[in-house]
C-alpha cells in the first residue's frame, strides 16, 4: 500500500511539475507570477489553455507491479490535467536494453516536451539522452 502512495505521488509531481515549468504564453509566469496567474490551468487543475504538452515514459518493464502504478498514476493525472498527451511504453523485459534505446530514440524523433525514463542500463541509455 505504501509504495502504492507513493508510486501516485511522485507521478502526480512529475507531471505537474512539467506542466508547471512550462509557464504562460503571455510571459506572466516567466517574470515572476506564477502558471496560475498566467491562465494556464484554472482553480480545479484543469487546463484553460490550447496547448498539449506531449510526456513520454520509458520504464524498464511492465511485468513490475510498481511501473504498472506508475502507469495508472501517470495517465490518471494526464487525463485529469486534460490538456497532456500521455504515452508510456516498455520493452518486453528488463534484460532488452537495446529495446530501451530504440523508444528512446523514437520518443525523441516524436518531439516530447518531456521524457521520464527509468533505465535498465544507464551507460546504453545515456549517449541517447
Amino acid at each position: 500500500m505504501r509504495k502504492r502512495l507513493l508510486a501516485m505521488l511522485l507521478t502526480g509531481a512529475m507531471v505537474f511539475s512539467l506542466t508547471a515549468c512550462g509557464g504562460s504564453t503571455d510571459g506572466t509566469a516567466a517574470e515572476g507570477g506564477t502558471a496560475a496567474e498566467g491562465g494556464a490551468q484554472s482553480a480545479e487543475g484543469g487546463s484553460t489553455g490550447g496547448e498539449t504538452v506531449k510526456v513520454g515514459f520509458v520504464v524498464k518493464s511492465l511485468s513490475d507491479q510498481f511501473y504498472v502504478l506508475m502507469k495508472a498514476g501517470a495517465e490518471a493525472e494526464a487525463k485529469k490535467m486534460g490538456n497532456v498527451e500521455l504515452k508510456f511504453i516498455a520493452p518486453n523485459s528488463e534484460s532488452d536494453v537495446q529495446g530501451q534505446v530504440d523508444m528512446i530514440q523514437n520518443l525523441v524523433g516524436q518531439k516530447m516536451d518531456a521524457i521520464c525514463v527509468a533505465p535498465s542500463s544507464q551507460d546504453a541509455v545515456l549517449p541517447v539522452l
